[in-house]
């Protein structure tokens, strides 16, 4: 790639003041870029030619060494690094949908991809600024076997993101959260244990926990349900799978509804609407994002 000597150079970050905190900096270059359809990857569906990208020269922090980059789909605001380049996709409408090893990206002309979705789409209004840069919504509560935790802390706004791992929670939410387990859940390893405690960073069980509560989330109009299975995270070593809670504290940052949360349902992003829709996902058909 030949280095765009009419522009400057970029500075990114992602993961607040946590273990996983990263970070990038760089120089802009020129590139060609191209998209190939999942079922015939010899056919080019889309190129974009001289596509302005950032190219890395220094990281900080625990990239995953399998990355090559970061494919942003967030509102063209956000490609200012602090230098403003035009995004090289910017579509009005995309979906997405996760599972444990991956997830498909749907850049069709309504965004929807046939038999993915299970059932209705539900949306969910985007709180509106004169500049989006996050799909940001918000979020009226979120319930714990049909208890609300703290009704002082809603409405507040959460950012739906797929370029985060984790469901990150404002911190006097996510204290409201751990509380409720230690009240109601103490038996269960690590939420009460002298010595060991879930709601630490890195640390996980050798068995899924049995017994915890459905997260119950309202977006303006629309109850989504998040089982255990989902926050907690299964993750494959050579020894055996361990589960980590998948849920952390945002600390004074708005909540952040990550992948823990989005493995759930099939999103659409409706930039045009200004809307996030939701959708349980289809795993029996031929065009699935299976869990």
């Amino acid at each position: 790639a030949l280095t765009d000597t009419s522009a400057c150079g970029f500075f990114i970050e992602y993961g607040g003041n946590t273990l996983y905190h990263v970070a990038a900096t760089g120089e802009l270059v020129k590139e060609n870029a191209k998209i190939y359809a999942e079922r015939n990857k010899a056919e080019e569906n889309f190129v974009q030619d001289n596509v302005t990208i950032y190219k890395t020269m220094i990281e900080e922090g625990p990239w995953p060494s399998s990355v090559d980059g970061i494919f942003g789909m967030g509102f063209p605001a956000l490609s200012c690094n602090p230098t403003c380049v035009s995004p090289a996709f910017n579509v009005e409408i995309f979906s997405m949908c996760f599972n444990d090893v991956g997830g498909k990206l749907i850049l069709n002309s309504n965004g929807v991809a046939e038999g993915l979705a299970a059932g209705p789409i539900h949306y969910v209004p985007l709180v509106s600024g004169f500049r989006p840069t996050y799909y940001v919504v918000q979020m009226d509560s979120l319930s714990m076997d049909g208890e609300e935790l703290s009704d002082s802390l809603f409405p507040h706004e959460a950012i739906i993101d797929s370029g985060t791992t984790l469901l990150l929670l404002q911190d006097d939410l996510w204290r409201a959260f751990v509380r409720n387990l230690q009240t109601n859940y103490c038996w269960i390893p690590g939420v009460c244990t002298t010595g060991i405690s879930i709601f630490e960073q890195g640390v996980c069980l050798n068995l899924m926990p049995r017994g915890l509560p459905m997260l119950v989330f309202k977006f303006a109009d629309v109850v989504l349900k998040l089982p255990p299975s989902f926050y907690f995270i299964e993750y494959k070593m050579p020894d055996g799978p361990v589960y980590c809670l998948g849920v952390q504290s945002a600390g004074r940052e708005r909540t952040v509804v990550g992948n823990t949360f989005m493995r759930r349902f099939h999103t659409v992003f409706d930039r045009k609407r200004m809307q996030v829709g939701f959708a349980d996902t289809n795993n029996t058909g031929t065009f699935h994002c299976p869990f």
